[in-house]
């Protein structure tokens, strides 16, 4: 890989301070005197150049800049100032690049050292990026295994689910449904599927009570989703011998068996070896892979000179377009819109995202991707997953006090504002059947009632006092459209959950909680589950106040 003499100067100085822990600069290094010589010098062949091109026109916020205007194609037009990099708060190698005429930065690029010993044996271009994501996937959770035991503190002992596909040897074209508990195997590991159903589920795919027999004797893959397909194939590569899959696993027109292993989601994902998630596929058809590794990056020596890709000595710095490697993608995936989601990505230990941009990874401990398989704090920007655990080996510190033992005041109050964060993100995702508002968070609730105190009842518990009823609808767009209601009961008109809308609740409640007094208290809430399952669907419901 060539670089151009200004990328050369950049290397010891502006991404040297990102493996010097320097994190404030505000100097700015000169690189190349315009946009047009950096178009020139990434077509000449500099890899570092073809980094910052790639951030500087990837960028969302050029489309809202009113400094830069777009040609009839709707590509940028830049002012003929010279380009500069560095000059902000230089947090996790972060750095801006600038042009001089322009006030507010054009791009961003991140710099990470490159662990000492580190050879990535994926990384070579002839192969296939899904087959590099297997290789990377099997790094990651031989790392978890060995490194990270906290991944395996709330898993259920000896568990496996009611039934799992076993998948058979490499090359085999059929599997087998198989009742897993009555056969009791001796290496009870299996991999979750999380994955979009869509519009076009093929019957073939589904096990319903007139197939079930056939399916525990044999099901052709020529009759599974390209989805179904992928992940088994790498399941039998991961070296797991089954694989659970929803409407696989669970006989679809049955209700008793619906509602019976849908009590099941915490146990069965909380459980899993791994979840892959085809994120990036709206439906079957796209199949438990990533389109193409979009993530530009390139390996670049600390102190100048040649890069040398496989030694075990030389200091590196891997260098990619920022604006793309972020959560931007995985928020906008298929997957993150479906209301099912929500509880396998909470309950997963362990999870292989294979995004529409890259293949990311998190775990109770870890979060990386293809780009920085060792380590990237980054992959998923925002909120971070409840029940994962911190830098200092502790769960989300919203969740400690309830830990400690603090079930009233402020620990009470905590744990009262994360679940009803959870709802919040859940109530805004979509469902293809309203029925399933309830159970499609019912594990996530089940898991979380470990953490806080009393009863659960339609999607709110009891312990949590008053603010569970101080819901709103959460319409952002102030559209006339009244909040409706599902056609079929779903829930008492004082859940959240009897309402088909995104809904929301007034954080100044926990805010400003010395300032804001209740004026009521909850003196019953009660439900009628409609099934066995007290976190599932619910027949009737009331609530008595006294205030």
């Amino acid at each position: 890989m060539s670089f151009c003499a200004q990328c050369r100067s950049l290397q010891a100085t502006v991404f040297g301070e990102a493996v010097q822990n320097v994190t404030y600069n505000l100097q700015r290094y000169p690189h190349l005197p315009n946009y047009t010589a950096l178009v020139k010098s990434a077509g000449a062949g500099c890899g570092l150049c073809k980094i910052l091109l790639h951030a500087l026109l990837d960028d969302e916020q050029l489309k809202s800049n009113a400094e830069i205007k777009l040609d009839h194609n709707g590509q940028p037009v830049f002012p003929d100032g010279a380009l500069g990099l560095g000059g902000m708060l230089c947090i996790d190698g972060k750095r801006s690049i600038w042009m001089d005429g322009l006030v507010g930065a054009l791009g961003q690029v991140r710099a990470y050292e490159i662990p000492s010993g580190w050879w990535d044996p994926w990384a070579e271009e002839d192969i296939d990026v899904n087959d590099r994501a297997v290789g990377v996937i099997s790094y990651w959770i031989k790392t978890c295994l060995a490194e990270h035991p906290e991944c395996w503190q709330s898993r259920p002992v000896d568990f496996i689910p009611t039934r799992v596909i076993a998948v058979g040897g490499e090359g085999d074209d059929h599997v087998q449904l198989i009742q897993a508990k009555e056969r009791e195997p001796a290496d009870k590991r299996y991999v979750a599927l999380s994955h979009c159903w869509g519009l076009n589920m093929p019957p073939s795919a589904t096990t319903v009570e007139a197939v079930l027999s056939d399916h525990l004797r044999s099901i052709s893959l020529n009759n599974l989703t390209a989805t179904f397909i992928d992940a088994i194939k790498i399941t039998r590569r991961l070296g797991i011998s089954y694989i659970w899959i929803d409407s696989l696993c669970i006989v679809q027109d049955s209700a008793a068996d619906w509602d019976a292993e849908a009590s099941e989601m915490a146990a069965v994902y909380s459980s899993a070896y791994v979840t892959l998630a085809a994120s990036g596929s709206a439906d079957g058809t796209q199949g438990c892979r990533t389109q193409r590794d979009q993530v530009p990056y390139i390996d670049v020596p600390i102190n100048g000179g040649e890069l040398e890709p496989e030694s075990m000595t030389q200091r590196r710095y891997r260098v990619c377009a920022w604006p793309n490697f972020s959560d931007y993608h995985i928020n906008r995936d298929p997957l993150h819109s479906r209301g099912w989601c929500l509880q396998e990505r909470e309950l997963s230990p362990r999870i292989a995202h294979f995004s529409s941009d890259t293949v990311r990874w998190e775990c109770r401990k870890t979060h990386a991707s293809l780009v920085f398989p060792w380590l990237n704090t980054n992959a998923f920007l925002g909120y971070p997953r409840i029940f994962d655990y911190d830098d200092s080996g502790r769960r989300h510190p919203k969740l400690n006090p309830t830990l400690g033992g603090d079930m009233t005041g402020d620990g009470l109050l905590q744990a009262a504002s994360e679940w009803l964060r959870l709802v919040r993100m859940y109530s805004a995702k979509n469902l293809t059947k309203q029925t399933d508002m309830l159970p499609a968070i019912g594990g996530l609730a089940r898991a979380y009632a470990k953490f806080t105190p009393g009863e659960y009842h339609a999607g709110h518990f009891a312990s949590h006092g008053i603010v569970n009823l101080l819901w709103r609808v959460d319409d952002p767009h102030k559209t006339e459209e009244e909040p409706r209601r599902p056609q079929e009961y779903t829930a008492p008109s004082w859940s959240w959950a009897s309402i088909a809308r995104p809904v929301a609740w007034d954080w100044n409640l926990f805010m400003d909680k010395d300032r804001i007094k209740s004026v009521a208290d909850i003196m019953v809430m009660d439900t009628s589950p409609l099934g066995l399952d007290p976190f599932g669907r619910v027949k009737s419901g009331m609530v008595r106040i006294k205030g």
